[in-house]
């Protein structure tokens, strides 16, 4: 048992390290009196894809859960019921992030700030 959470704990702080060196560029764009509202608009599209590198990877492992649940139900319907619910509550979680993404990106794009439709890249 102790091999296994040894394991799971490598897995999932390798999975944050990503995060780690994508914080270290700095959400904010600026410092002192070189700020201006493109700065500020730059911010938030720099904290919204920090949010999707940082939930992505806890979404993976919830549907992971969800399908582990699934498999080990034994034709249970209390336990098919909690995986479907933690499933379904998964996958609105990745919508909702990447409609906050698309919303950010398309109002930047509007007022002329960024360019492309990247995902993943400032």
């Amino acid at each position: 048992m102790r091999r296994i959470s040894t394991l799971l704990s490598v897995m999932l702080s390798s999975m944050f390290i990503p995060i780690a060196t994508y914080a270290a560029g700095g959400l904010v764009p600026c410092d002192g009196a070189d700020c201006h509202f493109g700065s500020i608009l730059t911010l938030v599209h720099n904290g919204v894809n920090f949010l999707i590198l940082l939930i992505l990877p806890i979404c993976a492992i919830v549907i992971a859960y969800a399908g582990f649940l699934f498999l080990t139900s034994g034709g249970s319907t209390e336990t098919l019921t909690k995986a479907k619910g933690v499933f379904i509550k998964a996958v609105i979680g990745i919508i909702l992030i990447l409609a906050a993404w698309l919303i950010v990106n398309t109002i930047l794009a509007t007022l002329g700030l960024h360019n492309g439709y990247s995902l993943l890249k400032s």
